[in-house]
């Protein structure tokens, strides 16, 4: 049976930020069924919102009441390269709606997993705010061609940084939180 996982947040008003941008982070996927968190990177096992605290001086959590007045504040959006995956339900379904999956599993492995892309919303939001980059929290070696070209496309209207992922098993594997930090702060400049 093939089925259709549409992202997460995509029925929510924030799932495309409205608010004035300065900085875009865009992720890769957050299924429907996974899961249940708040915003983007509001998994436990995800430092993104301790780097982002850590780097504005500011202390920022998606479970706090006043999470998105401090996230407009600083001008900081996120979205998802991902929209939805169609996948055969006997083969993927647990594997993307279970504990979680690795990005690679679904960008890398030949699969029947058919992608559908967010690229056009990325590039409204880039010349909307006339965004000079964007920080992609991943050094992008799980992409394969197909996601390449989806991230050529958005180059042709600013700079596509990437940045150390802030997942757990990156920040464990790639010498801490200290070495993500810095790489953000850097790149973020």
């Amino acid at each position: 049976m093939i089925i259709k996982t549409n992202h997460q947040f995509k029925n929510h008003q924030f799932y495309i930020p409205k608010h004035d941008l300065k900085y875009l982070f865009v992720g890769t996927f957050n299924p429907e069924f996974g899961d249940k968190v708040p915003y983007y990177y509001g998994r436990t096992s995800n430092y993104f919102w301790e780097v982002i605290s850590n780097i504005f001086n500011i202390s920022i959590n998606p479970f706090e009441d006043n999470f998105f007045n401090k996230l407009e504040d600083l001008k900081i959006g996120c979205i998802d390269i991902v929209d939805s995956l169609i996948y055969e339900k006997e083969k993927y379904h647990s594997l993307i709606n279970g504990e979680g999956y690795s990005d690679e599993e679904i960008f890398k492995k030949k699969n029947n997993i058919t992608i559908n892309y967010n690229t056009q919303q990325i590039i409204n939001l880039v010349k909307k705010n006339s965004l000079k980059k964007i920080y992609i929290t991943n050094k992008g070696g799980v992409f394969r061609k197909e996601q390449k070209l989806e991230i050529k496309s958005i180059k042709n209207y600013c700079d596509v940084i990437n940045i150390s992922s802030p997942s757990q098993y990156n920040v464990r594997i790639n010498g801490g939180i200290d070495k993500v930090i810095k790489d953000w702060k850097f790149n973020l400049g």
